[in-house]
């Protein structure tokens, strides 16, 4: 773990009235706030959980926040015709013949972030019928880095999080944004949209006025001597979500001519 978060799930086990489903057991996750998460914020929301018919055997309802960083780059290399790489590369024909270009691919998929929590322990290891709620309010680490995505050409890049509550039926598997779907035990899941942490808020005044600079101009047949100031301003340094980023530059000439 990046830092060790507070958590905080006091209120007992609530029977509900609504059905969830046919299903034997089914699980809900509802997070209270569906915009952006602050990092070190606290997050709320609920878990649900139905169970039907009969009593479902169960160990515990762990909520869990996991963070992970994927990148694949993208690379090509010309290789002779008798290379035989076909069986590992993707390639095609090109410039001269006897040659080929060879894509190749670089993977790399990391966990940044690792949070499991027990909601709610079932000491005689089932869930009686009925239909059930658990409130929690779970702190972010403060020094998570922001949900980004980025690609250029075949090559990309990705930080994401999620927040997943799931029962445990059987002992889980190690934590994964992939290999949980492929748990048999019931789980439902939510997209977190994760903002780095700033000091910065709306109100400040982050603008920036670069300097002046006065560049000479050199006579030419086209072009009389004299110089041309140039003038560059942004309305803010500092972007978040969905931003409205302007710039502007000023040219100023002294040889009787002005632009702008």
């Amino acid at each position: 773990l990046l830092s060790h978060p507070s958590f905080d799930c006091t209120t007992p086990l609530k029977l509900l009235s609504p059905v969830m489903g046919n299903r034997p057991l089914s699980i809900g996750l509802k997070v209270n706030s569906s915009g952006p998460q602050t990092a070190g914020s606290i997050i709320y929301g609920r878990v649900y959980l139905s169970v039907s018919k009969q009593p479902q055997p169960a160990r515990s309802i762990q909520l869990k926040v996991i963070g992970q960083e994927r990148l694949v780059v993208h690379h090509t290399t010309r290789e002779d015709d008798d290379n035989d790489h076909g069986r590992h590369h993707r390639h095609h024909h090109g410039g001269g013949s006897g040659s080929r270009t060879v894509d190749h691919y670089e993977h790399l998929n990391h966990n940044i972030l690792e949070m499991e929590y027990p909601l709610h322990v079932f000491s005689d290891g089932k869930i009686p019928v009925g239909q059930y709620e658990y409130p929690f309010a779970l702190q972010l680490p403060e020094n998570l880095p922001s949900t980004m995505k980025c690609r250029r050409g075949e090559s990309n890049c990705e930080i994401k999080f999620e927040i997943v509550a799931q029962v445990y039926q059987e002992q889980s598997s190690t934590f994964s944004l992939s290999n949980i779907t492929n748990s048999i035990n019931p789980e439902d899941r939510k997209e977190l949209i994760v903002e780095a942490a700033t000091s910065v808020t709306k109100h400040h005044d982050t603008s920036l006025q670069l300097p002046m600079d006065i560049v000479p101009i050199n006579g030419c047949c086209c072009s009389r001597k004299g110089s041309i100031a140039l003038e560059t301003k942004f309305n803010k340094t500092t972007v978040a979500s969905s931003p409205v980023f302007k710039g502007k530059s000023n040219k100023n000439s002294n040889n009787n001519e002005n632009e702008n």
